[in-house]
């Protein structure tokens, strides 16, 4: 195969199944680089936190499958020896031992609440991501996320170093003030990830307000506007007629969406259930139960099969998104408007999709009491229910 049909990707996340908005967009990444007839060589960071059968799925969709691993043998033999030397001198003298020995520094808070993009990368990543591209001297090197910039600078000068940036960290800090489990997440300075995503000759952005973003920061570099699509994931939607009412939300673990159900569950879902007591909630996905205890209307069903969601999708009164804080573009709100579905989220859910909003394809809450009331006059009115889902149908295509 000739070299200008092949592409070296970097990357933490094996896409398969695709149960979370990364894997769906790599996963849809991978089968239009394999229709446009690339060899995809992967190399694939962290691959022993995956099930076998998800490593062998994305071995059938690439030509060639690297692992790479966290520590190269001279990093391994240089703490080995200090734990070999740490002993020798704990036994000669146990008092020089405690005195001298590295104990652990508590940092302020504050400066814990920022990191280094590139220190999610192992340096046996960058060693690996070298190998590879001396071997097979691809003509392309696709970096997904910003974790793995470094890689792109070992590429030789006729490689093509290609970013997509999935959402900007840098962007999403001042949404994290004032909510105790939202700023114990690390995120980046502007600095830093500006730093990282210079490395590339390419940038590629999930939705509009990341574009402009990009095109601000580099007005002479080459970006592309890049969205989430659906395809024939889902067939159209068919409206069943059951008992009761559904309220659905799909999303994966990760802390902004267990951030937003448990609150969510504490201060919305009580007074919907005041006001429409029949309403029950379904929560798909591998979202983390919140600690605190919920009622017996809230049913948490998983991970399930396309199938499954798109049944949930299909007897679903409203979809709902009640994450607060994040960046980059929602899929899970891309693939309910392109259901058909009534959907009710936060700003934060509605980024990159703001046309949507004038189009009065979705519903957006300025905080829970608003939440609440637009779930209710949804769930009260059908004909509303309708034109919305008509409104969101016309604006996912």
């Amino acid at each position: 195969m000739s070299r200008r049909k092949r592409i070296l990707i970097v990357s933490h996340i094996c896409p398969y199944p695709p149960n979370s908005g990364v894997q769906t967009r790599i996963d849809q990444t991978l089968e239009w680089l394999k229709g446009e007839g690339f060899e995809i060589l992967y190399l694939l960071q962290g691959a022993g936190g995956y099930p076998k059968e998800s490593l062998m799925h994305l071995k059938k969709k690439v030509h060639r499958l690297f692992y790479s691993k966290k520590e190269t043998l001279p990093e391994i033999t240089k703490r080995q020896m200090r734990r070999l030397l740490g002993k020798s001198i704990k036994a000669i003298s146990p008092y020089w031992y405690e005195k001298y020995r590295t104990k652990p520094v508590e940092v302020a808070r504050d400066e814990l609440s920022f990191v280094e993009l590139e220190s999610f990368c192992w340096k046996g990543t960058q060693i690996a991501a070298r190998k590879i591209l001396r071997k097979y001297n691809p003509s392309y090197i696709l970096s997904e996320h910003a974790f793995f910039s470094e890689c792109l600078d070992g590429a030789p000068q006729k490689t093509l170093r290609v970013l997509d940036t999935h959402e900007l960290f840098s962007q999403g800090h001042s949404r994290l003030k004032g909510e105790k489990k939202l700023e114990q997440i690390a995120v980046c300075t502007e600095e830093n990830e500006k730093r990282a995503l210079s490395r590339a000759d390419v940038l590629i952005a999930i939705q509009k307000n990341d574009f402009r973003i990009l095109k601000s920061w580099f007005p002479d570099k080459k970006t592309i506007l890049m969205p989430v699509w659906h395809g024939e994931r889902f067939s159209k939607r068919v409206h069943f007629h059951s008992e009761g009412q559904r309220i659905l939300y799909v999303a994966a673990s990760n802390p902004y969406n267990n951030h937003g159900l448990e609150k969510f569950l504490e201060e919305v879902w009580p007074n919907v259930l005041k006001d429409c007591p029949q309403v029950e909630l379904r929560i798909v996905g591998s979202v983390q139960p919140p600690s605190l205890q919920v009622s017996p209307e809230v049913i948490f069903l998983g991970r399930v099969s396309d199938e499954k969601l798109q049944e949930e999708y299909q007897k679903a009164t409203l979809v709902i998104n009640p994450q607060q804080a994040g960046t980059g573009l929602k899929i899970k709100c891309v693939e309910a408007l392109s259901q058909g579905c009534v959907l009710v989220t936060y700003p934060a859910g509605a980024e990159g999709l703001e046309e949507g909003i004038q189009e009065g394809a979705f519903w957006v809450a300025k905080n829970s009491e608003d939440f609440r009331e637009k779930i209710v006059k949804l769930i009260r009115d059908p004909d509303l229910r309708l034109v919305t889902q008509n409104r969101a149908k016309a604006f996912a295509k």
